[in-house]
């Protein structure tokens, strides 16, 4: 993913292309990503939005500042779907649960702000360090 975001080749105003305008082949190719994408983020969760970045970025042609806001959706949907299954089984620790909704309601909006003002420039650098970040974590080098 980090290789994308870094080669990936900057666009002027806006998206690439309109994504109501893709070919069939493209919007073929989205689906299956996101079936794929959608079955690793029910088992595994982690760094799903980095691999959605990445789909849309590089099949449908998307900038990074409209990709984020997709992500950004289907994620939350993802989220309530799997919140719904952990208060059946009664899998939630409350107190926990609403202070990381609280810090991911004011990133939320801190971050849209951002990338609405900042454009593709901004989540570039915040995507480049949340994914090394993240690297470094997963190869458990620190």
């Amino acid at each position: 993913v980090l290789v994308l975001i870094l080669t990936r080749k900057k666009t002027e105003g806006g998206l690439d292309i309109d994504e109501n305008s893709l070919p069939l082949s493209r919007k073929i190719w989205v689906m299956v990503a996101f079936a794929g994408i959608g079955f690793y983020s029910g088992f595994i969760q982690a760094g799903v939005g980095f691999i959605t970045i990445a789909a849309l970025t590089t099949i449908a042609g998307l900038d990074l500042v409209r990709t984020n806001s997709h992500k950004v959706f289907v994620i939350g949907i993802l989220t309530w779907i799997a919140v719904v299954v952990f208060v059946i089984y009664g899998r939630i620790v409350w107190h926990l649960s609403l202070v990381l909704a609280l810090g991911t309601a004011t990133g939320g909006w801190l971050g849209s702000h951002i990338a609405v003002l900042g454009g593709d420039k901004w989540i570039r650098r915040f995507l480049t360090i949340a994914v090394i970040a993240m690297a470094i974590k997963l190869l458990d080098i620190f």
